[in-house]
């Protein structure tokens, strides 16, 4: 399980959208469930549950981690894919309010973080060279 997923395609932004469908994706990042385990949690029907974990699944939302076959039934168990889910889609659609500027200094906190990692990994690796070469050069001295 990934530590987060962006959500990019308005498909997803939709389903996560729902309130029922949000549910099933809180208890889903905590648990691997079944439908039925789900409708038992959910307080629904099995039956206005059964075909949700099906399409959060299509859009890459949940995985399929367990399938058992139990006669002529199969039983899956479905977890989220990411511990938490950012929607990016309505802030690079211009949706939401003030969503320009949230883009904008989102990019520009992405951008920098990235130089900052870049910078510190440059820094650590010569400091490692450095190092080894007084190790060698104070060895033959």
């Amino acid at each position: 399980m990934n530590d987060f997923m962006i959500i990019q395609h308005p498909e997803a932004a939709k389903l996560s959208a729902d309130p029922c469908r949000r549910s099933m994706l809180h208890n889903f990042r905590h648990y691997e469930m079944t439908p039925y385990q789900l409708s038992k949690v959910l307080n629904k029907s099995i039956s206005s549950i059964i075909h949700h974990p099906n399409t959060l699944e299509k859009t890459g939302l949940v995985e399929q981690t367990r399938r058992l076959v139990k006669g002529n039934l199969i039983e899956k168990s479905y977890r989220a894919t990411a511990k938490s889910f950012i929607d990016s889609y309505t802030l690079r659609e211009g949706i939401a309010p003030r969503s320009e500027d949230i883009a904008r200094w989102s990019e520009e906190v992405y951008k920098n973080a990235i130089t900052g990692l870049v910078s510190s990994a440059m820094t650590y690796k010569r400091k490692k060279r450095i190092d080894r070469w007084d190790l060698l050069r104070n060895t033959h001295t």
